[in-house]
């Protein structure tokens, strides 16, 4: 029985259940669901729920929920006169671990009346105007969609950011912040405390200097989130590939010659391998690992469906190729391989895994897959002894 399963796992080599860096158990909880819909055209958003919100350009109107059920069945949604209006049936106490995923070929309004956090990715063209109500906190990032003109209204704190170019009418009271880029003309109320400031467009540079050893990486900026371009580097010392506690290792080298190890062929293409709790620091000040969600807005980006985004293994028919070195993600992922939870070194130029700052269980955490003969994006779980490759992302500025 064990030869067959050694047999139909080498023909199926996508499975990592034989390097001992995979676990087989899938992704999902006994209270969790995920709904998809497809609804009538909208370009205006009402929440009276909280939760998070993804909101994308697309060519029909979609929503994906996922969250507890009990708070989803809980939800109702409908579409009246261009607006999709999402709110809770019921107390919905514990709304705010829900998240929505809306695809809409265009967006005009957004009224979020129970806090929660908003994001707009890149993809939308310039809308003439926006209107933004934001009750009881919460945050809206709309810096991604820019606006001849907005007007934007807060009530009992929160944020807004928004990127306008002739004419913003802003209105604060009981506290909030406004954020703009852009030299509009700013017509601006405030009762009881609030701030409206400038902030400058971000133009980020091709590439970073790590200030620990000097590396340049080339990064990339995708989805309001500028990514590393290639694989991190960092050595601060090497581990023998036995060596579980150490985590840090270079793909084929069982030793702890730092300069020997740099000289590599697979050091210098694939960059190192960490351990999770390793990969955790790994990243130089100022940028961190990525977490599942930050991992799940990128994957919006790469083309995956909102209503495969949540699922294990295999999601999204090109999102690999986009992703891949030359794809046009400007990711540029490399095929580096991993060192197994057994101190072996397998499938280099033929996988890549890297870590996701998200803990499954006490023994596993959350990991994202690229095949050279898969044109899919893989989310997965794998043990945290074993060595994976680590992308940074740049911290959250205001």
């Amino acid at each position: 029985m064990i030869i067959r399963l050694k047999l139909i796992c080498a023909i199926i080599f996508c499975t990592l259940v034989v390097n001992g860096c995979s676990a087989t158990q899938e992704i999902k909880s006994s209270n969790s669901t995920t709904t998809h819909k497809q609804l009538r055209s909208f370009s205006k958003l009402k929440v009276q729920s909280s939760g998070k919100i993804y909101i994308k350009q697309g060519l029909k109107s979609t929503l994906t929920v996922k969250g507890s059920s009990n708070v989803i069945n809980s939800l109702k949604t409908q579409v009246s006169g261009g607006e999709l209006k999402i709110h809770c049936m019921n107390n919905c106490s514990n709304s705010e671990s829900l998240s929505f995923f809306i695809e809409t070929p265009s967006i005009k309004q957004i009224s979020l009346e129970n806090g929660g956090e908003l994001s707009i990715s890149t993809g939308f063209n310039r809308e003439e105007h926006i209107s933004i109500y934001l009750y009881n906190g919460g945050v809206v990032d709309a810096k991604a969609l820019v606006v001849n003109s907005a007007k934007l209204t807060i009530r009992n704190g929160g944020d807004i950011k928004v990127n306008v170019s002739k004419k913003l009418e802003a209105e604060i009271k009981n506290g909030g912040n406004i954020y703009y880029i852009g030299d509009p003309e700013i017509i601006s109320k405030k009762q009881n405390g609030g701030n409206i400031k400038r902030i400058k467009a971000k133009r980020e540079s091709t590439t970073m200097k790590d200030p620990r050893d000097g590396k340049i990486y080339k990064i990339v900026q995708i989805g309001g989130k500028v990514w590393f371009a290639e694989n991190l580097a960092y050595l601060p010392r090497l581990c023998n590939t036995n060596d579980i506690e150490c985590g840090v290792w270079v793909y084929g080298q069982d030793g702890n010659d730092v300069s020997i190890a740099k000289q590599s062929n697979e050091y210098q293409k694939y960059g190192a391998l960490y351990s999770w709790e390793k990969a955790k620091s790994a990243c130089p000040t100022g940028w961190h690992l990525p977490n599942d969600e930050e991992w799940k807005v990128l994957e919006v980006e790469l083309g995956i469906a909102a209503s495969e985004i949540e699922n294990g293994i295999w999601r999204g028919e090109n999102a690999g190729d986009i992703a891949r070195l030359g794809g046009s993600s400007g990711l540029n992922v490399t095929y580096g391989g991993w060192r197994t939870g057994f101190g072996k070194f397998n499938y280099i130029e033929e996988h890549a895994n890297f870590w996701v700052d998200t803990e499954f269980d006490e023994t596993h955490a959350y990991e994202r897959l690229f095949g050279a003969n898969n044109r899919k994006v893989g989310r997965h779980t794998g043990i945290k002894s074993c060595g994976f490759s680590v992308r940074c992302v740049k911290d959250q500025e205001d």
